[in-house]
C-alpha cells in the first residue's frame, strides 16, 4: 500500500506529526524499530519550559516560546481524540543550584526573555517543594513553567493516531532509503519490505 506519508521514527515526535498530519486528511504510516514510544520519548523528563513570543533572542527561544503557546490546545485536542490524559499540568517548577551564581545567572536568563520568575529562600524552598533537602537555601520558582507525563502522552497519541486510521508498523527498522534522482522512491524495512509514499518525515 502506498501512503500520502510516512514517518520514520515513532517517538513523540513522529507520533505528534503522524496525529496532526491524520487530521488534515493526510493518510500516514508510521515505522518504529521498536514499539513506538519507547526509547528517549519514554525516559523524558516531559519538562516544558516557558516562553516569551514578545522577545526575540534567537531560533531556540523563538521556537520555545512557539510551542509553550500551543500546548494547553494541542493537548486538549489530544485528550479529545484519545480520551487519555497526557499529564500536562501548568505545574510551575522549582530550578535549585548549588552555586548562587548559576541561579543569578538563571533569573537573568528568564529576565532577558521577561518571564517572571521569584526567589525562594530559607523554608520558602521546603513549602513549595517539600522533597528538596532543608540544606537548600534558596532557589527559583518559575510559575509559568508546564510539563507533561511522558508515557501518559505516548499513549495519548498512540490512541488518537490508532483512532484517526494511521498505519503503525513497529519492530521494523527501516535500513535504507531507495533515491532516485535525487529523489526518495520508497523505504526499505528490516526483511527487505519496501514501502512507498508521496513524502517522507
Amino acid at each position: 500500500m502506498n501512503w500520502d506519508v510516512i514517518v520514520v521514527g515513532g517517538g513523540v515526535i513522529g507520533l505528534s506529526v503522524a496525529w496532526e498530519l491524520s487530521r488534515h486528511g493526510v493518510s500516514v504510516c508510521v515505522v518504529d524499530r521498536q514499539q513506538p514510544g519507547r526509547e528517549a520519548s519514554w525516559a523524558g523528563a516531559g519538562l516544558l519550559p516557558p516562553g516569551n513570543l514578545e522577545v526575540d533572542l534567537g531560533p531556540e527561544q523563538r521556537l520555545r516560546a512557539f510551542s509553550a503557546a500551543l500546548w494547553r490546545e494541542w493537548v486538549a485536542g489530544l485528550f479529545d481524540a484519545s480520551g487519555v490524559d497526557s499529564g500536562y499540568r501548568e505545574s510551575g517548577a522549582v530550578e535549585v543550584a548549588d552555586e548562587e551564581v548559576s541561579l543569578t545567572d538563571t533569573a537573568a536568563a528568564y529576565a532577558d526573555e521577561r518571564i517572571a520568575v521569584h526567589w525562594l529562600r530559607g523554608r520558602e524552598v521546603q513549602r513549595i517543594e517539600k522533597g528538596l533537602a532543608p540544606e537548600i537555601g534558596q532557589a527559583l520558582w518559575v510559575p509559568s513553567f508546564c510539563q507533561v507525563r511522558n508515557p501518559h502522552h505516548l499513549r495519548a497519541l498512540h490512541v488518537a493516531c490508532a483512532r484517526a486510521g494511521v498505519a503503525i508498523i513497529p519492530d521494523r527498522a527501516a535500513v535504507r532509503w531507495d533515491v532516485e534522482r535525487g529523489r526518495i522512491r520508497s523505504v526499505e524495512l528490516a526483511g527487505g519490505e519496501r514501502i512507498a509514499a508521496e513524502r517522507y518525515v
